[in-house]
């Protein structure tokens, strides 16, 4: 069974290295990102019906390995080489077998980064570009809800929508596999990165702006989301272009 990765809410990596270090080190670049689920290797064969939206493998042996998953027809999505040395014969055949990019490692792996944020960014506009019409339904609710009362709760989109909690849940779990409640969380913190960026609100004004009943529980909801502490966030500039929205 294969899913459409456009039909998701949020994309998948599945991150494949023998070495402990560059899967630590990959995955601490990668919680950076918001929406990005991380898998090692060992989870494939275990949960082979996933699909995943970009495959990033780690180490000299990565042509190999892609290669072989290819011939088991267990990846069939975009791939990153990182830290793999080819020789230009073996560069295109990397590409005939769908690698979009090679990276080499460096002290601050900018470049890897860089791939993988424009990739997902990539991915995350033509999840926006096709949104089925309840997705779309759904968002313009959430707007016009917030809008009246940030506070706003799963009940408020039933009577909205004119739709029972149950299929309220069913529909928005289809759509976005997030729960209503967990999609009013991201919404709020995405208004809150919004009101971050400027100096006129302090933590407080934003965490009750943005609905959320005390500055010390948005604090902790807001890092569990991002990585970091809404002041943070707000006197690092640079964070505001590394994290990827699902609310555009």
């Amino acid at each position: 069974m294969d899913i459409n990765p456009m039909q998701r809410g949020r994309l998948k990596i599945l991150l494949m290295s023998e070495q402990v270090t560059t899967v630590e080190k990959t995955v601490k670049i990668l919680s950076t990102i918001s929406h990005v689920e991380v898998c090692t290797f060992s989870q494939l064969s275990r949960d082979s019906e996933t699909a995943y939206d970009l495959v990033i493998i780690a180490g000299d042996k990565g042509l190999e390995v892609l290669s072989a998953l290819r011939h088991q027809n267990q990846i069939q999505r975009p791939v990153i080489l990182y830290g793999s040395q080819l020789s230009p014969i073996d560069r295109v055949r990397a590409r005939e077998l769908g690698v979009i990019s090679m990276v080499d490692p460096s002290e601050k792996e900018g470049e890897l980064y860089a791939t993988i944020r424009n990739t997902i960014k990539f991915g995350i506009s033509r999840i926006n570009a096709e949104r089925t019409a309840f997705e779309k339904e759904i968002i313009s609710v959430l707007k016009t809800l917030y809008a009246q009362n940030p506070g706003l709760r799963v009940e408020d989109l039933c009577k909205q929508m004119q739709l029972s909690s149950s299929t309220l849940y069913r529909k928005v779990k289809e759509a976005f596999h997030e729960s209503p409640n967990r999609l009013i969380t991201v919404f709020r913190m995405e208004c809150a990165l919004e009101l971050l960026k400027e100096e006129s609100l302090n933590i407080s004004q934003i965490a009750y702006t943005c609905g959320f009943s005390s500055a010390t529980y948005f604090t902790r909801v807001f890092k569990q989301f991002y990585g970091v502490t809404p002041g943070q966030y707000r006197k690092d500039k640079s964070l505001s272009a590394q994290i990827v929205r699902i609310f555009e």
